[in-house]
């Protein structure tokens, strides 16, 4: 299961921590619901403009013949 973004990759790489917020609330957004589809295509304003989402959610998309992981139910 997933358990979040890996913060020690992402600063390992210098990724702005203003990027790092955006990219927790968009895991977030992203996962809310087991609809991956529904909750992918209602994301929409900060997020959309954002490469680090964009690159997230073409990876989801790109291979619709492998399941992708699901974050761990509290």
């Amino acid at each position: 299961y997933l358990e979040g973004i890996n913060l020690i990759g992402l600063r390992r790489k210098n990724i702005p921590n203003k990027d790092i917020l955006l990219l927790s609330k968009a895991y977030k957004e992203i996962f809310k619901t087991k609809n991956l589809n529904e909750n992918l295509n209602k994301l929409n304003g900060e997020f959309k403009d954002n490469y680090l989402v964009n690159e997230i959610v073409h990876f989801i998309n790109k291979d619709k013949k492998r399941p992708i992981c699901r974050p761990k139910e509290n």
